[in-house]
């Protein structure tokens, strides 16, 4: 089950976190959108990975990514047992 929950960012009524909580392929994943309100739109400003790993995606964008290359820091199968 996916959990997706909003949360204000405090002094800034034009942003927003939405934070999503699942599992892909027995893996838990949580990602942080960060929104910001551009006139009557919501647009997406910023989006992190909390887990597995911790990437931002400006940065990824701008440098590349070269996180881990093992179990659990993808969406690999998992070992059989």
């Amino acid at each position: 089950d996916a959990v997706v929950t909003a949360e204000p960012v405090e002094g800034n009524p034009g942003r927003q976190v939405i934070t999503a909580k699942f599992v892909t392929i027995g893996h838990p994943q949580e990602m942080h959108f960060y929104f910001q309100r551009v006139g009557h739109r919501w647009l997406i400003d910023e989006v992190r990975s909390a887990l597995p790993d911790m990437w931002t995606l400006s940065t990824v964008l701008k440098y590349g990514y070269d996180g881990p290359i093992e179990h659990g820091a993808g969406f690999e199968d998992p070992p059989k047992p």
